[in-house]
């Protein structure tokens, strides 16, 4: 017989746990990134799902178990592609690259279905939509892996599917009512028009970054000596520290506190700033509110290899005789506990 462990007060419940996932997307440019490209790819895959049917049905007059061919080729075509091609591809191209491919020969697709003749033609369209879909979706599906922390990665996951989900459900809306007014050629080229205008969206939001992220966890190491211990519900928590920099190193320190300031709020704050002392020029306080004393803890074990590199190196910059002064803050009541973001 085992006592069941209680949880530990530490850890998040289901709305600071929801208040987080929405932090992170908020305050991690590279995440926002691979959300829109998920939305957009599930936007625009979803006229196969939403249209081959029609096609079939109603241009080739197919029979039910001809369809049935039909959905097999595409299933075909996605296998082939995982296989055969994806391992090829990637040692010659990079992810946005491949993407960018994916979505060629998608728009060719959505071309041919508007033309094809008979079934026989019909069934390599289909498969190549199913070789189109396969490699844009692990692709992004792996950018989004790397472009994710471990502690957020059930979260970020959630966030992830809801994005190419959401896509797929606008556009299964949005083409089957546009195949209904306007015809079904006509919706097949314009999709494959707008289609190839969106391409020019996977330069500026290309996903290429991913692959030198280094997320893996490097927790932040800080000693806290009181004269007593906050408890975990305890907060808002702000911490101040206070930093002298050389005024050759100005601009940079300047430039690595905006970095700063986006690690810092997505791993837990719900404000930062960074305040110069008007009386003595060069002397920096930085300042950030944290919901409860708990969530200031998980801050640094929420840490990667490469926030923590940048933390350290800005605090390197102190150029003082003494180290920095950090100094805690709790409310004297300690009653209010925002969820944490704002």
């Amino acid at each position: 017989y085992h006592r069941r462990r209680r949880p530990e007060p530490h850890l998040e419940n289901f709305l600071e746990s929801f208040a987080s996932a929405a932090r992170y997307v908020r305050y991690t440019p590279g995440m926002q990134v691979i959300l829109t490209r998920d939305f957009l790819f599930g936007l625009f895959i979803a006229v196969i799902p939403a249209l081959v049917p029609v096609v079939a049905l109603q241009h080739l007059r197919l029979q039910a178990s001809q369809l049935g061919l039909v959905f097999t080729s595409m299933g075909i075509g996605s296998l082939l592609g995982a296989t055969l091609m994806l391992p090829y591809a990637r040692a010659k191209a990079s992810p946005n690259a491949l993407t960018i491919l994916a979505g060629v020969i998608q728009v060719a697709v959505l071309v041919l279905m508007a033309i094809v003749p008979n079934l026989w033609m019909f069934l390599p369209v289909t498969a190549l939509a199913g070789i189109s879909w396969t490699i844009s979706a692990s692709e992004l599906w792996i950018a989004g892996q790397r472009a994710m922390p471990d502690w957020a990665r059930g979260r970020m996951n959630a966030v992830h599917m809801m994005a190419s989900q959401g896509g797929v459900a606008v556009g299964g809306v949005l083409w089957g009512g546009a195949a209904t007014s306007a015809g079904l050629g006509p919706t097949l080229v314009g999709g494959a028009l707008l289609l190839t205008a969106s391409l020019a969206l996977a330069i500026p939001l290309s996903i290429n970054f991913a692959h030198s992220l280094n997320l893996d966890p490097a927790p932040l190491k800080e000693t806290h000596e009181f004269s007593f211990k906050p408890k975990p519900d305890d907060g808002p928590v702000t911490v101040t520290r206070e930093l002298i920099i050389r005024p050759e190193d100005r601009e940079e320190f300047l430039a690595l506190v905006e970095q700063l300031r986006l690690i810092v709020l997505r791993n837990g704050a719900f404000l930062f700033r960074v305040d110069e002392n008007l009386e003595h020029s060069g002397t920096f306080r930085t300042e950030m509110l944290v919901s409860s004393w708990a969530e200031h803890l998980r801050q640094f074990a929420r840490m990667t290899k490469a926030e923590t590199e940048l933390v350290e190196r800005v605090w390197a910059m102190h150029a003082g005789d003494e180290e920095p002064i950090v100094r805690h803050y709790l409310p004297a009541n300690r009653l209010w506990t925002p969820l944490g973001f704002s």
